[in-house]
């Protein structure tokens, strides 16, 4: 895993910034996949960008793999943050006849079910969680279907387009 981090000022606009970005290790195939290419086994990649301006702390993991240690730490000291919600169940896309792969095969851990983000991210009610990146597959985006109710219910936000976050 490489940990980088930027710090930005402007004098013009007399603000500063900072971001601190984490990538997964160095793979051969794309982000996410490493594991997959080329055992078949769950990927370990998680891409996070972390950033702090005016007091407030965000955290953007749009693909995660599992919820590392250090992705944990980070989130538990966030205002909000913008979380993997590519997939519901684990087996969606096969279930769904749209692809052979699990959600785990791809570097995405389901939302729900055992070592989902519910349950990951349960200890967080403290920070807004906004679910990200939902493939269109995912029942959460049906009105009234008992997937969105139990993300509601659990805490958690669902994006959608022209969604604006405010502190």
């Amino acid at each position: 895993m490489a940990l980088v981090h930027c710090d930005f000022f402007s004098d013009v606009l007399g603000l500063s910034t900072s971001m601190t970005v984490i990538l997964p290790q160095s793979t051969s195939g794309q982000i996410g996949m490493s594991g997959e290419v080329s055992t078949g086994e769950i990927s370990e990649g998680t891409v996070c960008v972390a950033a702090e301006a005016g007091g407030k702390r965000l955290v953007y993991a749009p693909a995660c793999a599992h919820v590392t240690e250090d992705l944990d730490t980070r989130i538990a000291s966030a205002d909000v943050v913008f979380f993997d919600g590519t997939l519901f169940a684990d087996d969606e896309m096969i279930a769904n006849g749209l692809g052979d792969k699990t959600g785990a095969r791809m570097g995405h851990m389901p939302v729900s079910g055992p070592r989902g983000t519910l349950e990951a991210l349960q200890r967080h009610a403290h920070v807004r969680r906004i679910l990200i990146h939902i493939n269109n597959s995912n029942p959460i985006l049906i009105q009234g279907s008992p997937e969105e109710a139990k993300v509601k219910a659990a805490g958690f936000e669902i994006a959608f387009d022209g969604m604006e976050v405010v502190p």
